[in-house]
């Protein structure tokens, strides 16, 4: 398979023109599957941008969140145990533990009000959902004091947990 250079919206428009301003398509597997993608982005576009990834094999395991009426932070644990880049301030409470590695429920407005049934209930429901095969490897965010915005990426990762 090719690998073509073109705008976003000229790939979700139907149009695949290479421009002067190039995009990369996602990689694909001989299955013609992506090996890398992005969920959906939920929240705002205020704070500035945090971005964090794990390295190539591992997806977060572990996340650590300050949380009161609204989301202050949030902090993924790979599977590798590299901490990822913190998104948010100190405000809140703590809480740390697993939550789902493929897909969590966010509640948001312009700010992320709860993630993974943490913090309060405000903004409207979000499934950001990898989908089957996929995990969380990753996410692009925008904080300040509080986190404004949330989308994950998305690897297909085999388990690196042993049993």
């Amino acid at each position: 398979m090719d690998i073509q250079t073109c705008h976003l919206s000229q790939v979700f428009s139907g149009y695949h023109t290479p421009t002067d301003k190039p995009s990369v398509l996602p990689t694909r597997t001989p299955s013609d599957h992506p090996t890398l993608k992005y969920t959906h982005g939920a929240g705002g576009n205020g704070g500035g941008e945090v971005d964090s990834f794990c390295a190539k094999g591992h997806y977060i395991v572990k996340w650590r969140l300050r949380v009161g009426g609204m989301v202050d932070a949030i902090q993924g644990q790979c599977s590798d145990g590299k901490w990822l880049k913190k998104c948010g301030g100190n405000g809140g409470g703590k809480w740390e533990g697993a939550l789902n590695v493929k897909k969590i429920a966010v509640r948001s407005g312009s700010m992320i009000d709860k993630f993974g049934g943490h913090g309060g209930n405000g903004g409207g429901r979000h499934m950001l959902d990898c989908g089957s095969k996929y995990k969380i490897t990753g996410y692009k965010s925008r904080c300040g004091a509080l986190v404004d915005k949330v989308a994950f990426q998305c690897r297909v990762v085999k388990s690196s947990i042993k049993k």
